[in-house]
């Protein structure tokens, strides 16, 4: 999209019409078995022939240990590899994983997990106390990428052979949301957990991982979930959207999750070729623009609600997304159990400009964003429509390292932004509103304010909103800082994408995780050839 083409929007489509256009093995004999029967070997000499899923993800993962960095697919390879204490229930709440109950005390500074007696890990061993305080315990001990999010935690202690408590130094109430992220480690895990792990998933590994290329997952027989519905995965990293693309039509690839594609190659998939069909369902992502409260025009909520205002969401909804996406109104996702019911913010930009007067303002704005070509699509859009109600505004272009080097220093005025996950809890408001969570200049400290917002009542309200048990005073709580986040404005909310899925005609029916999570991959089934 270019000049010409965007001067036509003005709150019209053309602009958009255009762009939418564009185009260890483990050493159980159990496991042993399994895998000879994978590659095709039985008892009797008789070849096998084993029914494995092909699914394609972007970038490959980081490491395989769970408490070490990790990035979208990073997550999402762990998930076939290991489970969790906690899991995200439908309405993204809690559920039981390996811990089938848990309780807190009053200040929520001390929990107590009861664990499942019948989990095994890959190599056979059955999984107790002394795995999930060795997994926590390395954590807490410091060193690992995940480690920061243990901090508050003083000890893990095993107070049974399936019982574990955690103590922390002070209140901890959203140690539940730190513990969903981090698979079972068995006692003793070191630095081979990277390459060679061993968990208590559906899946695991056939040879240790080199760190980048493709993974081959074979089924855990002894997953206390049930025996997977095919004899493994195989995960195929293809970075490039269009090769992903020419994957699948070509029959090399039967699975893709969010796959990045334009709304007319999904389009080209659904039903005409015959060669994959579409799936999509509500996302939990969300996809807003961060504004930088501290400078000069953004400070004033004013303008930060006319730039709102002036954004056409719906509109663009349908041309660049083709229409798979909700408006959001909250960083929480549709459907979930603390958010509030409000109405998006309208397009108009005659309330914008009378907004901009009022404040005796027109900023210039630079806007930054990821090479992404939906990224960059957006800005333009974006810019347009800013222009429009009088706003300037400068397109910044930069790679991921920078951009987030960038967010925490706050040396930006706005920045196209999305969490895929990270939303999905009312932590999120914590994290990224609440004035603690302001990174220093040196982009240290902080977690996801990038808004660098400041509101005293709001920080009260949060801190009251984390002590609350009882769930009707936590949903009061919640909707109410929803309120007034939405007139404060500190993010653009634009939309929660849909989870979107091209499947091969090999692939059965199935349903997406409402998180975007590969958990339910496990139970995706091959059609009889």
């Amino acid at each position: 999209m270019h000049g010409d083409g965007i001067a036509e929007l003005r709150g019209g489509s053309r602009a958009l019409d255009d762009v939418a256009n564009r185009k260890h093995l483990p050493a159980s004999i159990r496991s042993i078995a399994a895998t000879l029967l994978l590659v095709g070997v039985v008892a009797c000499g008789v070849p096998a022939k084993p029914r494995r899923l092909v699914v394609a993800i972007e970038s490959a993962p980081l490491t395989l240990d769970p408490r070490g960095a990790f990035n979208t697919d990073t997550a999402k390879v762990q998930q076939l590899i290991f489970d969790t204490l906690v899991h995200k229930g439908p309405d993204f709440d809690f559920a039981p994983g390996i811990a089938t109950k848990w309780t807190a005390s009053d200040d929520l500074s001390e929990w107590t997990f009861e664990l499942r007696p019948d989990i095994r890990f890959h190599d056979g061993r059955p999984l107790t106390a002394r795995d999930v305080v060795h997994t926590f315990g390395s954590l807490v001990a410091g060193g690992y990428g995940k480690s920061s999010a243990f901090e508050a935690v003083e000890r893990i202690e095993a107070t049974g052979p399936h019982t574990v408590r955690f103590v922390s130094k002070r209140p901890n109430p959203g140690l539940l949301v730190d513990l969903v992220a981090v698979g079972i480690l068995p006692e003793g895990s070191g630095a081979e957990a990277a390459t060679r792990p061993i968990g208590t998933g559906p899946f695991m590994l056939t040879a240790p991982y080199a760190g980048e290329g493709d993974l081959v997952l074979v089924h855990f027989d002894g997953f206390a979930g049930g025996h997977p519905a095919v004899d493994g995965i195989d995960v195929r990293v293809l970075p490039d959207a269009s090769t992903r693309a020419a994957a699948i039509e070509a029959g090399e690839v039967d699975l893709a999750i969010n796959p990045g594609f334009a709304p007319d190659a999904f389009d080209r998939f659904d039903g005409a070729s015959g060669r994959a069909r579409v799936e999509s369902s509500a996302g939990g992502g969300v996809q807003f623009v961060v504004l930088n409260t501290e400078r000069p025009g953004l400070a004033d909520a004013r303008v930060r609600r006319a730039m709102a205002l002036a954004v056409d969401r719906e509109l663009i909804v349908r041309k660049l997304l083709g229409g798979r996406a909700r408006l959001a109104v909250s960083p929480l996702p549709p459907g979930h159990w603390a958010r509030a019911d409000l109405e998006p913010v309208p397009y108009d930009p005659g309330v914008a400009r009378t907004l901009l007067a009022e404040a005796g303002a027109s900023p210039a704005v630079e806007l930054m964003t990821l090479p992404t070509t939906a990224d960059r699509d957006l800005a333009a859009v974006l810019q347009e429509a800013w222009r429009a109600i009088g706003v300037q505004s400068t397109i910044v272009t930069v790679e991921p390292a920078i951009f987030a080097e960038r967010l925490a220093r706050g040396d930006f005025g706005a920045a196209i932004h999305r969490f895929s996950g990270g939303n999905q809890f009312t932590t999120i408001f914590k994290g990224a509103f609440h004035s603690r969570s302001i990174h220093d200049r040196e982009g240290k400290h902080g977690e996801l304010n990038y808004a660098r917002f400041s509101d005293a009542d709001i920080n009260a309200r949060i801190d009251e909103a984390d002590r609350l048990i009882d769930r009707t005073d936590r949903i009061s709580a919640y909707v109410a800082i929803q309120q007034r986040l939405s007139g404060a404005v500190p993010w653009i909310m634009l939309w929660h994408p849909d989870n979107v899925a091209v499947a091969s005609p090999r692939v059965g029916s199935f349903t997406l995780d409402r998180g975007g999570d590969f958990f339910f991959l496990a139970s995706v089934a091959l059609k009889e050839e």
